[in-house]
């Protein structure tokens, strides 16, 4: 243990580990970018994709849908009214896939988007468990898009959860006005490549070893430090959540994000509590003295009729920017509380890392992916903590920092 102790390469080395790190991220991210990373297992898993068979197999809209011929069955998609057009079929018994890929040619005339997000344009699937409640896991939307745009293609693999019962396949238009023209559908299984396969779990194995670089020799030098304790806790609980699947996550995060809507709702007054239920009343009163729609005249080449229309029920991601932003928050303010007296540039640099780590990560979970907006989130709350600890440091001087040699 005495020459372990003294080890330079172990305990040191600050520099080679910041630069393992990053090549560690580069190389992960690099990898799950790699076309040809999916074998084909099934082709076509639902009928009638090519639309040849005109509504066969197909539920959706009882108006604005027609399919045209020509060098392929073109789906086309009309916006009649406020809602939306749209037609659908169900994947069932996804478990017997291990990921589903969809990929489909769009072009868009004169698209405007609506007030929501999913008021555009799209192909998503959605996944349902046993208690048919939407799975809140991601990625599922294949295109979500507005406008004028030439033909394109679109594609996503999404990986299949034990938990789901039943998978759902939505081609919609739910913008405000124009045309959608789609065609080349297809929904295929596919499973990862024997070489993928390997190279991902390599990978794994190194940022297993990085961990145990990084992380045991802080942990030995602030042996009795109680702060420093509580950070490595606080980091390795939230790189616990970044690796737990979705559907046991939501479990947690649903919770949370309904305490912080609360306290927002709270936050606005009685007075605007108050307008808002009365515009709810109005508007039931006037929506019960209407009297009831009349059937639609259906297209020319018709679906069969759908009652259900797109769920427009989704989490926000605003409420998940916030959890991500306040968790790191935290975590920079006591990293920087634990480690006080570290030059502030190799502190900021080991918690973009972390910020970094933690949202890449979801990359090798299934059900999981990695955000582009919820890294910038972790960045900013990492930095914002690093922030407010330097503030009450400087202002208030709270928290001392004399006698103590804490550099890392």
């Amino acid at each position: 243990m005495p020459h372990f102790a003294k080890s330079k390469f172990f305990f040191r080395s600050e520099k080679w580990k910041l630069v393992a790190t990053l090549f560690l991220c580069i190389a992960s991210a690099g990898l799950f970018q790699l076309d040809g990373r999916y074998e084909l297992t099934q082709k076509n898993i639902l009928p009638n994709l090519n639309f040849k068979e005109l509504g066969a197999h197909w539920t959706g809209s009882p108006a604005g849908i027609a399919i045209t011929k020509g060098s392929a069955y073109t789906l086309v998609l009309v916006k009649r009214g406020t809602k939306q057009t749209l037609v659908t079929q169900t994947v069932p018994n996804p478990q017997r896939y291990e990921n589903i890929r969809v990929a489909v040619d769009i072009s868009l005339h004169d698209v405007s988007a609506g007030a929501n997000w999913w008021r555009q344009a799209g192909v998503i699937l959605l996944g349902f468990d046993k208690n048919k409640t939407r799975m809140a896991y991601w990625p599922y939307k294949v295109a979500l898009i507005s406008g004028t745009k030439a033909w394109a293609a679109y594609e996503l693999v999404v990986p299949i959860a034990t938990q789901m019962e039943r998978l759902q396949l939505f081609l919609f238009h739910g913008g405000e006005t124009g045309r959608v023209l789609m065609k080349n559908l297809r929904v295929d299984a596919v499973s990862e490549r024997v070489w993928f396969y390997s190279a991902k779990f390599l990978l794994i194995g190194f940022w297993i070893a990085l961990g145990l670089w990084v992380l045991v020799p802080l942990l030995v030098q602030r042996r009795n430090s109680v702060v420093a304790h509580l950070t490595f806790l606080v980091f390795i609980s939230m790189l616990g959540g970044a690796l737990m699947p979705q559907p046991e996550l939501s479990q947690f995060v649903r919770p949370t994000l309904n305490v912080l809507t609360n306290l927002a709702k709270a936050t606005r007054g009685a007075k605007e509590d108050r307008d808002t239920k009365t515009n709810v009343t109005q508007k039931a009163q006037k929506k019960a003295a209407q009297p009831a729609d009349k059937p639609t005249a259906q297209s020319e080449k018709p679906l069969h009729p759908q009652p259900a229309a797109l769920p427009v029920r989704f989490e926000g991601d605003h409420g998940q920017y916030t959890l991500h932003f306040l968790s790191h928050v935290a975590l920079g303010f006591l990293v920087t509380f634990a480690f006080r007296g570290t030059p502030p540039w190799k502190l900021f640099a080991y918690l973009i890392l972390a910020a970094t780590v933690t949202e890449l990560a979801q990359i090798f979970v299934i059900t999981r992916s990695a955000g582009i907006g919820d890294g910038l989130a972790n960045m900013a709350g990492a930095a914002t903590g690093l922030v407010l600890y330097a503030a009450l440091h400087r202002c208030i001087k709270l928290l001392p920092t004399s006698g103590q040699n804490n550099t890392i």
